[in-house]
């Protein structure tokens, strides 16, 4: 908790910013789940000052998540939009840029086996890409393999 307010209060006075709100209205439902785990992930069922850890997470739509198992039925129910989003986020921080339109066909080809693909699926595909390959401002003698 925050002082006298719970960190659902705190959340609850940032998201009266404008600039805030919107996306505290789409991520907070979202974390609400995993607070029954503290910040090295140890599990827990209140906070220091004893109050209780509520573990629900409520959408603008009216939807509730309740827990961690809760969080997981969700995303698995998103699984085309995780997958999407997880295999933009990689592929934009393995490049050091935005993604873009041109890159499209990675991003379908690095999804299509949805769930089954792990992690070190995606890392794959996008160190075997031409847009990884031959990213802008690489020095193209210093990647080459030493003979």
């Amino acid at each position: 908790a925050f002082g006298v307010l719970t960190l659902r209060q705190k959340l609850d006075e940032h998201k009266r910013d404008p600039a805030c709100a919107n996306c505290h209205l789409r991520i907070d439902p979202l974390g609400f789940p995993l607070e029954a785990f503290d910040a090295v992930g140890r599990f827990r069922t209140a906070y220091e000052d004893g109050v209780a850890v509520d573990v629900s997470g409520e959408f603008a739509d009216k939807s509730i998540i309740t827990g961690a198992d809760g969080l997981l039925t969700y995303l698995r129910g998103k699984e085309p939009l995780v997958m999407k989003t997880l295999a933009k986020k990689m592929l934009g921080y393995a490049l050091g840029r935005t993604v873009l339109a041109s890159d499209r066909p990675l991003i379908d080809e690095m999804t299509a086996r949805g769930g089954e693909a792990t992690f070190a699926d995606l890392a794959v595909k996008i160190a075997a890409s031409r847009q990884f390959r031959h990213r802008e401002g690489r020095d193209d003698e210093a990647a080459r393999p030493s003979q």
